[in-house]
């Protein structure tokens, strides 16, 4: 499996697009995990509903990298892919 560790910060269009273009060229068993800011409610409010397969994780404002670190612990992949909420996936697999 592959663990795709997701911050995200205000940017839902971005996120979904992200997901969509995922699920349109996964291969095998992908999991998201998506870290956001406890100020950014709004955000997790509007993902959670839409995106039941992500699992989310909130709290205190911090770096990127303190981000993925958090969310590594959580993965449950034998690889880690330290994305963010604008990548695109173009390639089947």
């Amino acid at each position: 499996m592959i663990s795709i560790l997701a911050p995200t910060r205000g940017r839902v269009e971005q996120f979904k697009r992200m997901i969509n273009s995922l699920q349109d060229t996964m291969i095998g068993d992908v999991e998201i995990l998506c870290r956001m800011d406890s100020d950014d409610l709004q955000t997790h409010a509007e993902l959670s509903q839409s995106l039941p397969g992500v699992r989310f994780f909130i709290g205190p404002r911090i770096t990127m990298s303190d981000m993925w670190n958090e969310l590594i612990p959580h993965a449950k992949g034998d690889i880690f892919m330290l994305g963010a909420d604008d990548i695109i996936f173009g390639t089947k697999g």
